[in-house]
């Protein structure tokens, strides 16, 4: 594909004109849902200022509890966990605690660092409330979920092997070199062989039991649905169930509101057991 096509593919900006106005929604809905009960904010998990995550409690929440983790977009150089408090209110009203972290953000650090970061925030979720989270991601943070659930947690000692055994991406990424031909990769710099390292695609996940569902608006790019299929194929191929869902009538922004209604169909998939 030309460079210039890749361009049109992974700007979702130009693809969706009142991209503006859904986002200035989002801060609204963020702003009002902070202000609910059952919420615990700047939680630390590392040593940046950014390294900080926020909890949302359902009702009678208790040691029972289970919890998710989720992970904003923003290609990895833009947004905070502010900006998406409300995210939690479907798994909540399921009744799960949903942590929402931020990161550091490129060109300051780099794609391999925040995967650290975002291992670190998993691994404080365990050591703080003995919780085995369910992850779950939009753009950027779909490439980060898929990180995590591909992550060989043997190799991080005084965590389970199965930490993480579940996730969903919404309009993920799993294949980062065409970024590489973006002007997205002004603030990225990946380089060829930093981009394949950093590419779900090409990480084989090194456990079993793992469950993923590579979500996409209808209404996405050509790229954000062959990035879909491809992982699913590659993982399936190595007995990682790994399911596609095409939500009708979304675009990359508007997939979010799946993540509201706790009687969406896809959310009802990131629950199942």
């Amino acid at each position: 594909m030309a460079l210039a096509a890749y361009e049109k593919q992974y700007n979702d900006r130009l693809r969706v004109p009142e991209h503006a106005k859904i986002q200035a929604a989002w801060v609204q809905q963020a702003e009002e849902y902070r202000t609910g009960k059952n919420v615990e904010l700047d939680i630390p998990y590392g040593s940046s200022e950014r390294n900080k995550y926020d909890l949302f409690h359902p009702e009678n929440h208790n040691d029972e509890t289970p919890f998710a983790l989720f992970i904003h977009g923003g290609y990895w150089q833009s947004r905070d966990r502010k900006m998406f408090s409300h995210v939690a209110r479907g798994l909540n009203a399921l009744g799960c605690s949903v942590a929402i972290p931020s990161y550091d953000l490129c060109p300051d650090t780099s794609i391999p660092k925040i995967i650290s970061q975002m291992r670190k925030c998993a691994a404080n979720i365990w050591q703080q409330y003995a919780k085995k989270p369910l992850v779950y991601g939009h753009s950027a943070g779909g490439h980060l979920a898929a990180c995590l659930v591909s992550t060989d947690w043997t190799c991080h000692p005084g965590l389970p092997g199965d930490l993480i055994t579940r996730g969903c991406a919404l309009g993920g990424i799993y294949d980062l070199a065409p970024l590489r031909g973006t002007t997205k990769n002004d603030a990225l710099k990946l380089s060829k062989e930093e981009a394949r390292l950093a590419s779900p695609l090409f990480r084989p996940v090194a456990k079993s039991a793992v469950r993923f569902i590579a979500a996409v608006g209808e209404f996405e790019s050509r790229e954000f649905h062959r990035q879909a299929d491809a992982l699913a194929r590659f993982w399936n191929a190595q007995e990682v169930e790994t399911e596609t869902l095409t939500i009708a009538g979304a675009n990359h922004f508007t997939i979010l509101d799946e993540m509201q209604n706790p009687d969406s169909p896809l959310l009802q998939k990131i629950v199942e057991g």
